[in-house]
């Protein structure tokens, strides 16, 4: 599978409720990354071909689409840098093996 690095809850508000996506990350060990709200906003946005993002004024789904855009890149860059710690582990214990025992 896809390693997941967090979620984020769409189309959060009166409609259909909020919380969800806090709990669904809790449950699995997940960071929460946002909740972007139900807005009409995008929607008309998406018929205008005028994504929320860049829509002129502030709205609650602009900001909490950017926020949560936030999230997954600080916890892209989190995985990234794990990854490169465990592959300089290796190659340290690959170039060193009398250093860490022999074990890689």
């Amino acid at each position: 599978g896809i390693p997941a690095i967090g979620v984020i809850e769409n189309m959060a508000g009166e409609v259909f409720g909020s919380g969800g996506g806090e709990r669904l990350a809790e449950n699995h060990g997940l960071t929460f990354l946002g909740r972007i709200p139900l807005d009409a906003a995008v929607r008309r946005g998406g018929d205008e071909g005028m994504p929320l993002t860049a829509q002129a004024g502030s709205n609650g789904g602009a900001g909490a689409a950017d926020s949560a855009a936030a999230g997954v890149a600080n916890a892209e860059g989190e995985a990234a840098a794990a990854a490169l710690r465990e592959i300089a582990g290796k190659v340290f214990a690959y170039l060193f093996p009398e250093k860490t025992g022999g074990k890689q």
